[in-house]
């Protein structure tokens, strides 16, 4: 069960948006000169070296051929992250033009979660912590990044972890936190950004709820690269059984 409720953002909830929208804009120039110019010219230049040894007279022609191998690798290499790239911008954009705050209250829910090993998992775009919680019969609630491991999103602060053989020891909680801070739980609320999906914050209203442990590839045939890159979605993606028949 879950309801959405509606705020305008503060001062300093929009100062925020519009810095992350500058990063963004430079973490993309940063990418494509590092993983595309720099490649493209050394790969020109070392085609060009070979030409002279194997095929004088004709280094021009293999430097514009190594350009082009460089060019059409980045190209096929980058789609995913381009399209998801151009998804962000427009929902940042999206929320500074509309400039609403969601505040999305979760109460008799199920989850599942998926937690990075140690040494990561093959598909490294997607080696970040997620849960999924049933809302209703039709939707699902998706949470995704490192933010579910940071004690401020829960305003928990400085966190005075329980002695050895009080109840919930942090390690076994999904966000590493004790009680009253422990996540998820089974009742909540989501303080978020409605089109980009930033999490502001989530505030703590229930007891703990041990989430279902999954692997990536039940995510993966859920969700689409895009939705499991953005912080938080609504979904209108039907819960599988088990958290339909736990939240029914």
């Amino acid at each position: 069960m879950y309801q959405i409720h509606s705020r305008p953002p503060t001062s300093k909830e929009l100062y925020d948006l519009r810095q992350r929208q500058r990063t963004t804009l430079f973490s993309k120039l940063f990418v494509g000169a590092a993983f595309a110019v720099v490649p493209f010219l050394l790969m020109g230049q070392l085609c060009w070296w070979l030409a002279t040894l194997f095929d004088p007279g004709h280094q021009e022609l293999w430097r514009w051929v190594g350009y082009g191998a460089v060019g059409y690798t980045f190209y096929i290499m980058t789609q995913p992250v381009v399209s998801f790239w151009k998804t962000e911008s427009a929902a940042i954009q999206a929320d500074l033009n509309e400039q609403v705050i969601e505040e999305i209250a979760v109460s008799y829910t199920a989850a599942c979660q998926f937690t990075p090993s140690e040494n990561g998992i093959s598909d490294s775009n997607l080696d970040l912590p997620m849960l999924e919680f049933a809302l209703d019969d039709r939707r699902t609630l998706l949470l995704v990044g490192i933010y579910l491991l940071d004690p401020q999103t829960y305003e928990a602060g400085y966190v005075d972890h329980p002695e050895s053989g009080e109840d919930l020891p942090q390690e076994s909680s999904f966000n590493q936190l004790p009680p009253p801070f422990a996540f998820p739980s089974d009742r909540f609320v989501v303080t978020r950004w409605r089109h980009c999906g930033t999490v502001l914050s989530i505030r703590i209203h229930g007891g703990y709820l041990p989430p279902e442990s999954r692997d990536m590839e039940y995510f993966k045939s859920r969700y689409q690269f895009n939705d499991l890159n953005l912080p938080s979605q609504i979904l209108e993606t039907p819960p599988p059984d088990q958290l339909r028949l736990a939240t029914g």
